[in-house]
């Protein structure tokens, strides 16, 4: 990756420890999507959290993006997709 992150990735780097651009995106569509879902699609920022909020969000979207890519882990958490 070239560059310094910015913006929302730069944050969600912060609170997750991971720089990966490609994952910071995926775990950025979880936050708006999943975790902060009353954020509706026509509202593009996500800076109507605190910054406590924000990192929270962070961390609990990088743990339902984990457990996206664990199969094991979604059977033993009793998730199921259709």
């Amino acid at each position: 990756m070239s560059g310094a992150l910015g913006g929302y990735p730069a944050l969600i780097s912060t609170a997750i420890g991971v720089t990966d651009i490609a994952v910071l995106k995926e775990v950025e569509d979880i936050m708006r999507h999943t975790i902060f879902h009353s954020t509706l699609d026509w509202q593009s920022t996500l800076d109507w959290q605190s910054r406590d909020e924000f990192m929270e969000g962070a961390r609990e979207a990088y743990e339902v993006y984990q457990a996206m890519q664990d199969p094991d882990l979604l059977d033993e958490l009793g998730i199921t997709f259709i």
